[in-house]
C-alpha cells in the first residue's frame, strides 16, 4: 500500500506545486503563494527523498565508490607466474597509476624469502603527480639474480613501508630470466 500511496501524494504535491508557480506568476509575486510555493516544494522533496534510492535498501549512498589506485605495467611479457623481465633487454618497469588520490608512491621488490631486494619511492613521468592517471618508471639495481619475485605498491613513500608493511594497494609477482 506505502508503494502505491506515496507516488500518488507525490504526483498530488506536483500538480498542486506547478498551479501554485503558475499564480506566483501571474500575481507577479503574491507573498503568500510564495510562501505555499516554498513549503510545497520542501514537502515535495521529503516525498521524492524516501523514493530515491538503492533497490529500496537503507544505505548511505547510491554513488559508486571511487576506484581505488589501479597499477598497470606496460611493454611487458607475461605468463602464468607473473610478468617476465629480460635484464638484457631493458633494466627499466614501466607501467602507470590510474586513479590516482594519494601525491606519494613508493614499491618494494622482495624475493620468496620475502628479503628485500630494492624499494624505492615513486616519480611521476613528467615529475609531478598532478593527474588521475600518471606513467611512471621504475629501474632495477644490480642486485637481482634469477628467479621470482614480488613487487609491493605504496601510496606513501618508502620511509613508511617499515611501519605500514601490509598497507600496500598492489602486489605482482614477476620473474627475472636473463641478467
Amino acid at each position: 500500500m506505502k508503494r502505491l500511496l506515496i507516488p500518488i501524494i507525490i504526483i498530488a504535491l506536483t500538480a498542486t506545486f506547478l498551479i501554485i508557480s503558475f499564480l506566483v506568476i501571474v500575481t507577479k509575486g503574491n507573498p503568500a503563494l510564495i510562501k505555499r510555493k516554498l513549503k510545497l516544494g520542501a514537502l515535495l522533496l521529503t516525498f521524492t527523498l524516501t523514493q530515491t534510492g538503492c533497490d529500496g535498501l537503507v544505505t548511505q549512498t547510491c554513488y559508486a565508490p571511487i576506484p581505488s589506485e589501479q597499477i598497470v605495467f606496460t611493454d611487458v611479457q607475461t605468463d602464468t607466474s607473473g610478468i617476465i623481465i629480460d635484464l638484457t633487454k631493458s633494466q627499466i618497469l614501466k607501467g602507470t597509476i590510474s586513479y590516482r588520490t594519494s601525491n606519494e608512491f613508493s614499491y618494494k621488490i622482495a624475493d620468496s624469502g620475502n628479503v628485500i631486494i630494492q624499494n624505492g619511492n615513486i616519480s611521476a613521468y613528467d615529475g609531478k603527480f598532478d593527474s588521475s592517471t600518471e606513467p611512471f618508471e621504475i629501474k632495477f639495481n644490480s642486485n637481482f639474480k634469477l628467479g621470482v619475485y614480488d613487487i609491493y605498491f605504496y601510496k606513501f613513500s618508502k620511509e613508511k613501508q617499515d611501519s605500514l608493511p601490509n598497507s600496500y594497494i598492489g602486489r605482482n609477482k614477476f620473474k627475472i630470466i636473463k641478467l
